[in-house]
């Protein structure tokens, strides 16, 4: 593990990025793509350390954020995908919040992303997805590859939207919501808070209370 008193750290442009899994090799990868930083460092559990993604190992835990951020990196993000309704990114987010870093926005430079949309703070677009005019992304979102958010769509802040998916025009998405991979929203729908679409659905109607649909079209199946 690197002693976090070595002042060269601090003439660095690094990011650390927060979870050595899968979603990690996808955000390193842009990163290098967009050269946004020189130095890239990963935070994940004592287990991890040693291990590597893909070019990066990993050499530091959650324990140790605030002496990174008191050494000079000041840059962080969340990459702990998100699965299902669990809200530990949002944990992660308020920490990383509380303890005083910048989280950017990443986004793929191909991704196709309207001059006229809104992506907070601490989302990924990723490769190839598309975010048309009018569209606003919240904070802490994925926008995972090849994802599609037509015009005038709201998505509110802590929601994953899988691969593949749909969301036609002036859709909403409501907090900590999951989408998932291949599904299709059309026009106008409402899907509220902490509910889970399931891969290759269709929502057709608003969808209000809180649980998990799959289907064409979209039905509830289990409440949480």
């Amino acid at each position: 593990m690197p002693f976090l008193n070595d002042n060269s750290i601090r003439e660095r442009n690094a990011i650390v990025l927060i979870g050595g899994g899968g979603h990690c090799g996808v955000v390193i990868d842009i990163i290098r793509e967009e050269n946004l930083y020189d130095e890239i460092l990963i935070s994940d559990l004592p287990e991890n350390l040693g291990k590597y993604v893909l070019d990066v190992r990993i050499d530091y835990t959650d324990d140790q954020l605030e002496e990174l951020f008191s050494v000079g990196v000041k840059h962080a993000f969340i990459t702990v995908g998100k699965i299902g309704l669990d809200d530990r990114r949002k944990q992660l987010y308020e920490k990383l919040k509380a303890l005083g870093f910048e989280i950017p926005t990443i986004i793929s430079n191909s991704a196709r992303v309207s001059r006229y949309a809104s992506i907070g703070e601490g989302t990924l677009v990723g490769k190839g997805a598309t975010v048309n005019a009018g569209a606003i992304v919240g904070r802490n979102c994925i926008i995972n590859t090849g994802a599609i958010i037509e015009h005038n769509s709201i998505i509110y802040d802590n929601v994953h939207i899988a691969t593949g998916t749909i969301l036609c025009g002036a859709v909403t998405v409501g907090e900590n919501s999951f989408i998932g991979a291949g599904s299709v929203l059309i026009q106008g729908v409402t899907v509220q808070k902490n509910i889970l679409v399931g891969a290759g659905t269709v929502v057709i109607n608003n969808l209000e209370e809180r649980g998990i649909y799959v289907g064409n079209p979209a039905k509830l199946i289990r409440g949480v």
